[in-house]
């Protein structure tokens, strides 16, 4: 089981522990900047940056 504070912890009745990580607002804020960080590089890496407005460099007209 994890110490840590934010965690909803409750005993089923066959004695197994449910644990439930419970995330604040600024938690999920820092998370969601975080993926859409990682979900920009990735689209950097792949098409390429900075994006043409007439389309991806790698195409061909």
């Amino acid at each position: 089981m994890c110490t840590h504070p934010d965690h909803e912890v409750v005993t089923l009745p066959d004695g197994q522990v449910d644990e439930t990580h419970v995330f604040t607002d600024a938690d999920m804020a820092r998370l969601v900047d975080a993926v859409d960080r990682m979900a920009g590089r990735m689209w950097q890496s792949i098409y390429g940056y900075p994006q043409s407005i007439y389309g991806y460099p790698q195409e061909v007209s």
